[in-house]
């Protein structure tokens, strides 16, 4: 799964890559509900990525490649790790 964005007016990138992190997210929770596992590997604001992507995929000159999301069935269920920390948690 490669989440996709196009190229719009100048004022229209922030928006463009808020939407595709909201798919993203969407995608990601279907995929759980689905049993299926999966990874999102941030694609875009790296150029190095972004070019290679494109060149893979042969995407037009509008579209530009916001992440990657290989997914499946899992081997095993991990449990769940706790990564809350509360001091990284700052409020002023």
């Amino acid at each position: 799964m490669t989440v996709l964005s196009e190229i719009r007016p100048q004022g229209h990138r922030i928006i463009g890559g808020l939407f595709c992190a909201i798919a993203a997210e969407n995608i990601w929770l279907e995929m759980e509900e689905l049993g299926l596992g999966g990874v999102f590997m941030a694609v875009k604001p790296f150029e190095a990525r972004v070019e290679f992507v494109t060149k893979v995929l042969n995407l037009p000159e509008n579209i530009v490649p916001f992440g990657i999301m290989p997914f499946g069935y899992p081997k095993s269920k991990r449990p769940a790790k706790e990564r809350f920390n509360a001091d990284r948690v700052h409020c002023q």
